[in-house]
């Protein structure tokens, strides 16, 4: 196991990026949607639809259902969507799967085989889902206990990981995660990298790499600051989120431990981060600081609810 401690982002110079602020959003953005990025595409699912983020016209449409009438999702977590492209299929994972055919513009739902999780951050690799997050529940004060609007605190009591195959309708255990606040990851290489961003229970910058051929978690790095999303591009790491009141971004190698970080124009806490065609799309959700019930009730002062890109090519060596 090798750990490293970054330096803090507070003492080194900080040049600034700039993302092209896009249009806005119609999908709800806070803590509980989810996305996946398509050939084509970014399909996003709030509670009660699906929104399509077009790559080549940066504009939104809502998907219609015209024969179908779309669940409404009443998640305990985060709404997690994986795009599967061998199966032409978008699966949002919960206490059922639903499944959205590109092609036909269909959805179908799906009885979960093992494990039931709270959906947390999915990420895709030889055509199977792996599946980071935690079970928590609300837990009320006496006064206000028949008062369902008025969470008090969070308890997060477990954590979760496990593989989803498509092929099965199964989810299986795997090693265990190494605490409840790993939430978001990306593949880089034959590893995958988890990272801590929810503010509850308490702040988490360990980055940790799971090695799927021998199903082990080992503890690789401590960032300076919380991570509120990821993308991968020809085995780096792009890090996005908000440190201090400013945006950040972090190019990270893996590989070496080498990294470089600047200031951004998007000041929010966490969102869906994406990568086509070196172009960095970053859907921001959270602003910074959001009280427990504005984050569990979708406040709308907390929402963001746009695209931002940046031209990665454009940033320096």
């Amino acid at each position: 196991m090798i750990l490293t401690i970054l330096p803090s982002l507070a003492v080194l110079a900080q040049p600034q990026v700039r993302f092209d602020e896009l249009s806005k959003s119609p999908a709800l953005v806070g803590t509980e949607f989810g996305g996946a990025l398509t050939r084509r595409s970014i399909i996003v699912r709030d509670w009660k639809d699906y929104h399509l983020f077009s790559l080549e016209t940066n504009s939104w449409e809502k998907i219609e259902f015209p024969d179908q009438q779309l669940r409404k999702l009443h998640s305990k977590g985060w709404i997690t969507c994986a795009y599967l492209p061998t199966f032409g299929k978008v699966i949002t994972m919960g206490e059922e799967i639903e499944v959205l055919d590109l092609q036909k513009l269909t959805v179908s739902y799906y009885p979960v085989d093992g494990t039931a999780p709270v959906p947390g951050g999915a990420v895709v690799s030889n055509e199977k889902v792996y599946l980071l997050g935690s079970s928590f529940k609300l837990d009320l004060e006496p006064s206000t206990r028949n008062n369902p609007w008025i969470p008090q605190r969070v308890v997060v009591p477990t954590a979760y990981f496990l593989v989803f195959d498509p092929a099965t309708l199964r989810f299986d255990v795997l090693d265990t995660l190494l605490g409840p606040h790993f939430r978001i990851g990306a593949f880089a290489g034959e590893k995958l990298y988890a990272f801590g961003p929810r503010n509850l229970p308490v702040p988490a910058t360990d980055v940790i790499r799971y090695d799927p051929a021998l199903n082990e978690w080992d503890s690789v790095t401590q960032l300076p600051v919380q991570v509120g999303a990821v993308a991968e591009l020809n085995g780096m790491l792009y890090l996005l989120g908000l440190d201090q009141d400013k945006g950040f971004l972090i190019r990270w190698n893996p590989r070496t431990g080498d990294w470089k970080q600047w200031r951004t124009n998007v000041p929010w806490t966490h969102g869906l981060a994406y990568i086509h065609k070196n172009r960095l799309y970053y859907l921001a959700g959270m602003k910074k600081n959001p009280q427990v019930r504005d984050v569990f009730f979708r406040h709308q002062r907390w929402l963001d609810r746009r695209m931002y890109a940046l031209d990665l090519e454009k940033l320096p060596p």
